[in-house]
């Protein structure tokens, strides 16, 4: 075989996986599917020469080629690099907001239960509320013996 044949063999391979399972979306996959690959080549390799197949090793050999080429079209091309790096920046913001929309929620959990809110450094602000129990009203005709709502 020749390079240019084993070069091909690997391109197609490289186009059915890519059609069949899409790209990587990431470098630990890449590497995951890669070291699977080798790990089928390696088997092979090791069983008893009586035993071992070319053909097999072949074909596990072309998809370790095959894999690799898929590694660096995916995940190494310069603007995909770029890609990867504005997504994890825009992805530490998101985890940012979101720690701050969390302690948010965290400072109103009350307030949707029937607890109540006060809001840090508001004593003495005007036209600040002071801190009340949050109570809904029961509908005509749900209330106690004395008037008052259940």
């Amino acid at each position: 075989m020749t390079p240019g044949e084993a070069a091909m063999l690997a391109i197609t391979e490289l186009k059915s996986a890519t059609l069949k399972n899409g790209t990587f979306n990431s470098y630990h996959e890449g590497y995951a599917v890669i070291l699977e690959e080798l790990d089928e080549l390696w088997e092979e390799v090791k069983k008893n020469p009586r035993t071992r197949s070319v053909s097999r090793m072949r074909n596990e050999a072309v998809q370790v080629a095959a894999m690799a080429l898929r590694f660096l079209v995916d995940l190494c091309g310069e603007e995909v690099a770029h890609k990867r790096l504005l997504s994890r920046d825009i992805n530490q913001e998101a985890k940012e907001v979101g720690k701050s929309a969390s302690r948010i929620r965290e400072s109103l959990e009350g307030v949707a239960y029937g607890g109540s809110i006060s809001v840090p450094g508001a004593a003495g602000v005007p036209g600040a509320q002071p801190t009340v129990p949050h109570q809904t009203p029961a509908p005509p005709g749900h209330e106690d013996d004395d008037g008052r709502s259940s």
